[in-house]
């Protein structure tokens, strides 16, 4: 059996010696570990998820630094010493994304404008089972819809918690309402992953975004799938900025249009960034529902930032919006695994 400290007890070991390595000027900073809830990153009770903050004296905010990846070197054989040094000079060379100044604007504006809150959140989906109920959340297929918001000129996102909500006088209704308004002023975005890679290979033109002014318009939206035999037409939903575009998904009217436009169709959550869309005609000449997912399980493995994963599972447009395919099967694996084999 091994002999080396689980996370947590590394962490407690983290904050009773890291003052040792800190500069002089850091000798009487407040120092703390602890579990900080970010939904999407983590599991809390099975992965928590550790951060340690040092706070300088004479200072109101502090950078995190998360302590997992320190952790996974000590289980390496990194001495301890080495590690200690590392973390506090992260810790102290960190620069905040936000300033002193630019978080007591922030809070200002809120505090006055509640209302001038509300233009500012916009929506995001990540696994249901990585959302505490600290955060105001709504449920979507085997998802969690999240609402976040972005100070996009640092590129750093704040996910809300309903206590926030309660001290502002808003409620998880109202904001996940505002939310999806805020959202749909929004242009989402469709393209051709064959059109992405011939402008890769042959250097055509690039890529066109299909869900145009006509898209919307038209009473029979209509968005062209290659006849080419051998050839299957695979698109990819996101937004503008590709920063959580698979948002769109739970958005049940433009759902309606890609079904009118193309017929039934699977989805294939890529990540939280970005769903691909399969027509389900062209699906059945190459695929089953079981090797579509198998892939899907392989890329998130393989390929998808861990706390970037969406599903694990696919889904299905028939005319009815967006459905599981293997719901219930799902239910049973979760089911199964929560059992420890003898």
């Amino acid at each position: 059996m091994s002999d080396k400290m689980g996370l947590m007890a590394f962490a407690d070991y983290v904050e009773r010696n890291i003052r040792d390595y800190l500069p002089e000027e850091y000798r009487g900073a407040a120092i703390q570990c602890a579990i900080v809830d970010k939904p999407g990153y983590y599991d809390a009770a099975a992965d928590p998820m550790v951060a340690l903050s040092v706070l300088k004296p004479g200072a109101n905010i502090a950078p995190a630094v998360y302590l997992k990846q320190y952790h996974e070197k000590y289980l390496d054989g990194e001495d301890l010493g080495s590690l200690l040094a590392g973390i506090a000079d992260k810790s102290t060379k960190t620069d905040l994304p936000l300033t002193k100044e630019e978080v007591a604007i922030f809070t200002e504006l809120v505090n006055s404008s509640p209302e001038k809150f509300l233009t500012l959140v916009r929506p995001r989906l990540c696994p249901k089972n990585r959302v505490s109920d600290a955060f105001a959340s709504t449920a979507f297929l085997d998802l969690a819809e999240v609402y976040y918001i972005s100070f996009e000129e640092k590129g750093i996102t704040c996910s809300i918690r309903k206590a926030f909500l309660s001290r502002l006088g808003l409620t998880a209704d109202g904001v996940a309402e505002a939310a999806r308004e805020n959202l749909r002023k929004e242009d989402p975005v469709l393209f051709k992953i064959n059109d992405l890679m011939d402008a890769i290979t042959f250097g055509t033109k690039g890529m066109d975004n299909l869900l145009d002014e006509a898209f919307f318009r038209s009473e029979d939206p209509k968005i062209p799938v290659t006849a080419m035999s051998g050839r299957v037409d695979i698109f990819a939903l996101t937004n503008q900025g590709r920063l959580y575009g698979a948002a769109f998904l739970a958005d049940d009217d433009l759902q309606a249009r890609l079904y009118k436009a193309i017929g039934a169709y699977y989805v294939l959550p890529s990540s939280i960034h970005e769903a691909l869309i399969l027509p389900q005609k062209q699906a059945a000449l190459s695929m089953t529902e079981n090797e579509l997912r198998d892939m899907v399980r392989e890329v998130n493995k393989t390929q998808v930032a861990d706390h970037e994963r969406l599903s694990d599972n696919i889904y299905v447009n028939r005319g009815e919006g967006l459905r599981p395919v293997f719901g219930e099967q799902l239910r049973r694996e979760a089911k199964g695994n929560r059992h420890t084999r003898r």
